[in-house]
């Protein structure tokens, strides 16, 4: 076979060699620059009939004059076709072999290369490298990369510290390392100096071996000083931080060649290094704080609010008094019992810190104070901690009737914490957080829809509505209605009524007592214009009006601690005309209210969960 290392850069290839299944055949040659050379084989190339044999042609990266390519050189080595350069075994007849192009190769060097690594970002003041007295804290990161063009043996890496004096590592760190993942390179340096470019030097065992064209990363870690001098409160301190690590030096050589691939040179710069003197703590409202509710005396676990507790990413943060004020309503003054055992529990339902048995009394206003101290609240840095208020509700006569309580975290002087690293007392930052009132009466009230949507014919006393009226009480307190606004709409809405039609109100039944019943008069109580059906928030008896009653207040009595009440909504739907119409109601919307009294606070206008929407009739 004849070989040609034309279409190369200038200079030929040094000590070719063709190998057939990995055994070299034939002499070693120089390819010359710009002529071919032939390689003889006897008998030791034999290809079986019907196999298929690989050749593989070697050679020194130099020149046939054995002089080194430089990076970018091209290399291309070429079989020329052959003249009756094989013989058939059998047949004894001879042939030529056809020519063959190898690839375009192109030379690289196997120098290493450093950098800073952009996997760790410069540290700020929100997201700190930590706090002083922080341990194991991350300073910096490179990248090592080896050559394209060979793997690199690592046997040295130098660090150094700022050229400013006044930044050297010895002012802020101790114990020094550098890793690999988790992997540590060389050992610990414990004491470090406070010269400007002072080196620090580590021998990795085993050495490091970084494979052509990849990359090795080399992470840098120190212990903070607890006197650190460069930080967040000294004096002159930047707001961006400080560049404390410099990567003087990597020493390494190339696995192919032997040559020297260190960098000594580029001397990157780690990232930014920002210490905290301490780590921060705030509070506000968590997302499911309490709406505004009636809470029914003898009640027991009642969440009053919920707040949210944000530790900066400096540190942990170890709460040791939280104080949670009660802001009674301006007529509650005397209503300091009427919440007791106070407790606070994390997400997950674990206590935090004592019961609070009962509030205790302010010099501002009309405050009383619930103080959960000698708490062990351990908070994780940079996370959410929401915190949920519960309680009893007393039992009257020891609680307030009518009595409102807005519990709240007024700010830095309610929590006293510190920081788990630094020590430092923490001040909590935020503006007073306030929940949402919670009213204590003897009973509480709800109203709900108790009748699905149909279709029916039209009716004198058609049933169009059902609510349940519950009451709620421990104590088995009764509840007494005196009112109800009710709201009322149709689809029929532009047209006067041509006769007399009543809407009723019953209990128990459609044909139980009657609470309240109205007349809708034609000329009277609507104009000609007037709408079909409308609010009715007035169950008085109008002159001339037949039939109508006043609201007679009815009572619900509590048995083991509740007991309900029915309300039927009837309507004469025979008014309807041609076409087919709806009519809804409700309990509740828009400025509707159900008046009621616990016995002890009368004209009740509050009912949670309202307004009760009602079923729509079609007919």
């Amino acid at each position: 076979l004849t070989a040609s290392s034309t279409g190369t850069t200038a200079g030929g290839l040094n000590d070719a060699k063709l190998y057939l299944d990995g055994t070299q055949v034939g002499s070693t040659n120089d390819l010359p620059i710009s002529a071919s050379k032939e390689f003889t084989f006897g008998n030791s190339f034999i290809i079986p009939s019907g196999a298929t044999k690989t050749l593989v042609i070697k050679a020194d990266v130099k020149t046939a004059a054995g002089v080194a390519f430089v990076a970018r050189n091209s290399l291309k080595v070429s079989l020329v076709k052959g003249v009756s350069n094989y013989q058939g075994q059998t047949s004894l007849q001879s042939n030529d072999t056809s020519a063959a192009n190898g690839n375009t190769l192109t030379v690289q060097v196997g120098t290493l290369t450093v950098a800073k690594s952009t996997a760790l970002g410069d540290a700020i003041a929100t997201l700190p490298t930590g706090v002083r007295g922080a341990t194991g804290a991350r300073i910096g990161s490179f990248v090592l990369t080896a050559g394209a063009g060979e793997s690199v043996t690592v046997s040295q890496i130098v660090l150094k510290n700022s050229a400013t004096t006044a930044y050297a590592l010895g002012l802020d760190f101790q114990n020094l390392m550098i890793k690999n993942g988790s992997t540590q390179i060389g050992t610990t340096i414990g004491s470090l100096s406070t010269v400007a470019s002072n080196t620090y030097t580590f021998s990795p065992s085993p050495t490091i071996q970084v494979a052509a064209g990849q990359q090795y990363v080399v992470d840098v870690y120190a212990d903070i000083l607890t006197g650190a001098s460069n930080y967040s409160g000294g004096t002159g301190y930047p707001a961006a931080g400080l560049s404390q690590v410099i990567l003087d030096s990597v020493t390494a050589t190339g696995n192919a060649t032997n040559n020297d691939a260190s960098d000594t040179l580029t001397d990157p710069a780690a990232q930014q290094v920002y210490i905290a003197g301490s780590g921060t703590l705030t509070v506000a409202a968590a997302s499911d704080m309490p709406i505004a509710q009636n809470r029914s005396m003898g009640e027991t676990g009642q969440t009053l609010a919920t707040f949210k507790l944000t530790t900066g990413f400096q540190e942990n943060v170890n709460v040791t008094k939280l104080i949670v004020t009660d802001l009674l309503g301006a007529a509650s003054s005397a209503a300091t019992g009427s919440i007791i055992n106070l407790k606070l529990f994390k997400a997950d339902g674990t206590q935090v810190g004592s019961t609070v048995a009962s509030m205790t009394s302010s010099a501002v206003g009309t405050n009383v104070l619930a103080t959960f101290d000698g708490l062990t609240l351990a908070l994780t840095k940079g996370s959410d901690t929401v915190l949920t208020l519960k309680g009893d509700m007393n039992w009257f006569p020891n609680g307030t009737s009518g009595s409102s309580h807005i519990f709240k975290i007024q700010g830095n002087g309610d929590a006293t914490a510190l920081g788990a690293t630094s020590g430092s007392s923490i001040p909590m930052d935020g503006a007073t957080i306030s929940g949402n009132a919670q009213r204590a009466y003897r009973s509480e009230l709800t109203v709900v829809n108790a009748l699905t949507n149909f279709s029916g014919g039209a009716a004198t006393d058609q049933n169009i509505g059902k609510y349940r009226f519950t009451n709620t009480s421990p104590g088995n307190y009764s509840i007494t209605v005196s009112d109800i606004d009710l709201g009322l709409s149709t689809s029929k809405a532009a047209a006067a009524f041509t006769a007399t039609r009543y809407v009723t109100l019953r209990r128990d039944s459609t044909s139980g007592s009657i609470v309240a019943k109205t007349q809708l008069r034609p000329g009277v109580l609507f104009g000609a214009s007037s709408i079909h059906f409308t609010d009715i928030t007035n169950w008085t008896v109008t002159t001339g009006n037949v039939g109508e009653q006043t609201f007679t207040p009815f009572t619900i009595d509590a048995s083991n601690g509740t007991g309900y009440v029915d309300i039927y909504v009837l309507a004469d739907t025979t008014d309807t005309g041609a076409s087919t119409i709806t009519i809804s109601n409700s309990i509740g919307s828009g400025n509707n209210v159900v008046t009621w009294s616990d016995g002890v606070s009368s004209n009740i206008t509050t009912v949670d969960g309202m307004p009760a929407i009602g079923a729509t009739v079609t007919y």
